[in-house]
């Protein structure tokens, strides 16, 4: 009765109520930061506004609720990066550790069976890797230790996001539908901004960015890679969901999908364009392989609305450019996979100098953003963690990347119902995208990732563990007849 009235309790406000009071908390947060820069006391400051008004709530709500909203907050603030507004404040490494403290005070048992978690040795390794090639090999060890401090940051944000969902099962449903939204809001944001820039141009648009007439947006991420990288990520989780959603939700899913389709087309990342035609086929894999005529004649509506977009944004770029109007965007899609771009080039060289640089250290590397050129950037994350934290890293990484992907498979050909079903496959397509993308970038580095990385895997785990009960209760049932 008591387990039954928390999730009750937890489960009280709508999710558009909620991120309502999320962005609004944002903005606030913004404000002050704003306000606070051109005083000495900005780093004191702001952090410490935010800190008092979440631990506010935290205490005003009942400590289940507040995990609940704690973590959507957490969602929100990893698609948040501020350095194009001036703001080098990291909202999550504020709210990771409160949502840390808020879970111990709630269940402290938890942190006592962490390493019975999954993937707790190759993140511990992962880390060990980093710090010691930080401490040992690096040429700038005090850039290295504080990389690898922030890594430290990002297992702790996989720990806690697989805990809280461990920890409030009734969640996960809604944890996904937390991310449509936060793209919906970014790519609207985004397309205002492009509509308004002769007027007031704003970071979320960045022109030229490939020669006169380019245009590329980024929401509120740093650079429009990561934001097509996210974007990506929501769209495999919205064509996971659609394959296993009732009738009347298809329809919203579908307006998300438009939006985020938009989105990715004006990431102006041929990455994630390539992305999207790799979870499509992998979708079908699955599809032809295991599943029914059901998600069978759903894919094929999934496809056939993906492809129609694609070929009309792509046909009104046409026209524009046959009306006169120069469109980088249309030149850039037609130069897909041109390997003699001027990006491409340039990642070529950097990826063969960080092979050369690695071989100097081969077994941990030469530290985090020890790489002389391109600030530290290697815009590979697999080369990133070869030429950082060397084979052990590696090893580790992948070890964390394939096997979320594993788990998330496991629970998804354990899940029994349908919306655990589609969330799970959403998931894993996501994964996918996000490993594929990230080998031209070094995404994995952003606090995304590693949020993307706790519920995948919280998810799956509390399927599996549902699963297992069923066979154990199954069994009894068999040895008492």
């Amino acid at each position: 009765m008591n387990k039954k009235l928390y999730q009750e309790r937890a489960l009280r406000v709508s999710p558009s109520v909620l991120l309502l009071g999320l962005f609004a908390a944002i903005g606030v947060l913004l404000g002050v930061t704003f306000l606070a820069r051109a005083t000495v006391f900005v780093w004191f400051l702001a952090p410490t506004v935010a800190l008092l008004t979440l631990g506010s709530v935290a205490l005003l709500l009942r400590i289940r609720y507040a995990s609940h909203y704690l973590l959507a907050l957490l969602m929100v603030s990893v698609t948040f990066q501020g350095n194009n507004f001036g703001i080098r404040l990291k909202p999550d490494a504020m709210i990771v550790p409160l949502l840390g403290l808020v879970l111990l005070l709630h269940s402290p048992g938890r942190y006592l069976c962490l390493r019975s978690y999954p993937f707790f040795i190759p993140a511990i390794g992962f880390l060990a890797a980093n710090f010691a090639a930080a401490a040992l090999h690096s040429p700038v060890p005090e850039t290295s230790l504080a990389q690898s401090t922030i890594f430290v940051g990002r297992v702790a944000t996989f720990f806690l996001v697989v805990m809280a969902i461990h920890h409030m099962p009734e969640l996960r449903g809604r944890l996904p539908i937390y991310f449509i939204i936060l793209l919906i809001g970014h790519t609207l944001a985004s397309i205002i901004a492009v509509l308004l820039y002769p007027i007031m141009p704003t970071p979320l648009v960045l022109y030229n960015q490939d020669g006169r007439g380019s245009l590329s947006v980024n929401g509120f991420f740093l650079e429009p890679n990561l934001y097509g990288i996210f974007v990506l990520c929501v769209l495999g989780i919205i064509i996971g969901i659609g394959l296993y959603a009732p009738a009347h939700q298809l329809r919203l899913l579908g307006a998300a999908g438009l939006i985020g389709l938009i989105g990715l087309l004006l990431g102006y990342t041929r990455s994630t364009w390539l992305g999207l035609g790799l979870l499509i086929a992998v979708l079908a894999m699955i599809v032809a392989t295991r599943g029914t005529r059901r998600a069978f004649a759903r894919y094929s509506v999934i496809t056939t609305l993906l492809a129609a977009g694609a070929i009309g944004l792509l046909a009104l770029l046409m026209l524009l450019s046959i009306a006169g109007y120069e469109i980088g965007l249309l030149n850039r899609f037609l130069q897909i996979v041109d390997v003699g771009s001027d990006s491409a080039t340039v990642r070529t060289i950097v990826w063969g100098l960080a092979i050369d640089a690695w071989r100097k250290h081969p077994w941990i590397g030469n530290g985090p953003l020890s790489f002389p050129y391109t600030s530290g950037w290697i815009f590979s994350s697999m080369l990133q963690s070869l030429h950082d934290s060397g084979i052990i890293g590696l090893i580790c990484m992948l070890w964390i990347c394939l096997g979320t992907m594993a788990y998330t498979w496991y629970g998804y050909f354990r899940a029994t119902e349908p919306q655990d079903r589609g969330i799970l496959l959403g998931y894993l397509l996501a994964l996918i995208g996000l490993f594929f993308t990230s080998q031209f970038s070094s995404f994995f580095w952003g606090g995304f990732s590693w949020v993307m990385f706790g519920l995948a895997v919280g998810h799956a785990g509390v399927v599996i563990r549902k699963w297992k009960q069923n066979q154990h209760a199954g069994i009894d049932a068999a040895t008492t007849v």
